[in-house]
């Protein structure tokens, strides 16, 4: 294979990907794509490819990164629902919704969560940087307090009584 530029008369080039073949004595050309529409850079490294001129260096193994998909999936799906506008943008918003994708994803406590979270993405997806489980108690026990002092009762107290380390937690 390689890569053949034939000019036009009033047009610019033709790229061409070509392979020759043998046909009795006679040697042919056959095209397998069209590559013009490619800019030239482009073309001169597939050409630089075909040469063999890439062939010394090394594959090695391949890097994996955090877990990406899962969390921005159901970060999409909560922004379609309008979670996040109803948490706000400070951080201990941005902790909440943590705790409610990842219990969503993997429907564990918030200290596998926090476990679960070294494994992904979630400074990238959800700008939150290195956390741990103290800090993860914290949104539910401010969204309690909150909802304690407002007048509309619609929130009951069953589950959320429950003391650790001097704090409230929510179970």
């Amino acid at each position: 294979m390689y890569i053949d530029i034939v000019p036009n008369r009033s047009s610019p080039p033709a790229v061409l990907l070509r392979e020759s073949f043998r046909e009795g004595k006679k040697i042919r050309k056959r095209t397998l794509a069209n590559l013009s529409h490619l800019d030239a850079l482009r073309v001169e490294a597939l050409r630089r490819a075909l040469r063999g001129e890439f062939d010394h260096l090394t594959s090695g193994q391949p890097v994996c990164g955090p877990i990406f998909g899962v969390l921005y999936v159901l970060k999409k799906i909560a922004e379609a629902l309008g979670i996040p506008q109803v948490l706000g943008r400070h951080r201990l918003a941005r902790l909440g919704l943590f705790l409610i994708l990842a219990r969503v994803a993997h429907q564990g406590s918030r200290l596998s969560s926090v476990r679960w979270a070294r494994r992904h993405a979630v400074a990238e997806v959800l700008g939150l940087e290195a956390f741990e489980r103290r800090i993860c108690i914290r949104p539910w026990t401010t969204w309690r307090s909150d909802k304690k002092r407002s007048s509309s009762g619609c929130i009951g107290t069953k589950g959320y009584h429950s003391w650790r380390g001097g704090r409230r937690a929510l179970h």
